[in-house]
């Protein structure tokens, strides 16, 4: 498919990071604004699928340890100099086994059960996100390379290990947005950004449909910010999983950033492309070189 910068999609990036930090800042305004991780998903299966799938039909092969191996390069090292530091400040804490044992978890990428299972995490609440999204990726690229084999004794158990992975992510469901974060309910925003990809890379929107995203990614967007920017909290079952309406409003905005990049909606996205490059945990939303993204 070539060399493809998506700039839109630094836009819709940037949405995820002010909603976070909005969140995190606890000025009341933004009371919903924990789904900037479901955006941050969302991208990420897209992007990271749709070099898979781009991989395997200009090679024939989706290669497994490089894909791997690109992960690791791009997360490893930020989230060593993290662990580092924390491990650094806890010689100082009254609590220096609970942040080590917390340390541990994030770097085995397990931070999700661990605060499931009732344990702290002081400075690295945040890793779940990254247990979450690793988890997976364990399956994915698997399940993408067996699933676009020409052979039925292949694309077999990757239906069974799809429905299985399915299920897992969706159930079961959490009745807060605390206990969410140690189930892979919010992991679900990734599956639907994957399916996205696979989708538009072999049946890109064309011709009308092409250009009503331009409209819909407008309606889309300021939905999003409606949703992220409020003082009444919405209810959880429609902010995760399945369900959640920021992940289907954000789906909306990639593909018109895909498929409609001239559209006016799409062109003013890049408003906060810093925010946009920087924030979140799966890279630049600009595909210049199959690194930048995973």
């Amino acid at each position: 498919m070539g060399r493809q910068v998506w700039t839109g999609l630094d836009g819709v990036r940037a949405i995820g990071v002010i909603a976070v930090v909005l969140y995190h800042a606890s000025l009341g305004f933004s009371v919903n604004g924990y789904v900037g991780v479901d955006i941050f998903f969302a991208l990420s299966g897209f992007l990271i699928t749709w070099l898979l799938v781009a991989e395997r039909e200009r090679t024939g092969r989706v290669s497994i340890s490089d894909f791997y191996a690109r992960r690791g390069l791009r997360l490893l090292p930020a989230l060593m100099v993290t662990l580092a530091m924390v491990s650094f400040l806890s010689i100082a804490s009254e609590r220096p086994g609970v942040i080590l044992r917390g340390a541990l978890a994030s770097l085995l990428y397990v931070s999700n059960w661990w605060k499931f299972t009732g344990h702290d995490m002081p400075l690295l609440d945040h890793t779940w996100t990254l247990a979450i999204e690793e988890h997976f990726y364990l399956i994915w690229p698997l399940l993408v390379l067996l699933g676009s084999s020409r052979s039925r004794a292949r694309r077999v158990p990757a239906l069974v290990l799809g429905v299985a992975l399915i299920v897992v992510m969706v159930l079961p469901w959490a009745p807060s947005v605390a206990l969410v974060k140690g189930t892979y309910l919010r992991g679900v925003s990734i599956l639907l950004g994957s399916l996205l990809a696979v989708g538009m890379y072999f049946r890109p929107p064309v011709g009308r449909t092409a250009r009503l995203l331009g409209p819909l990614a407008g309606l889309s967007c300021v939905l999003l910010v409606a949703v992220t920017v409020t003082w009444v909290a919405l209810p959880i079952r429609w902010m995760s999983g399945i369900t959640s309406v920021p992940a289907w409003l954000t789906l909306v905005l990639v593909a018109a950033s895909v498929a409609a990049p001239q559209s006016r909606v799409v062109r003013a996205c890049p408003a906060c492309p810093f925010a946009g490059s920087v924030g979140g945990p799966t890279g630049s939303t600009s595909i210049t070189s199959p690194c930048s993204v995973c």
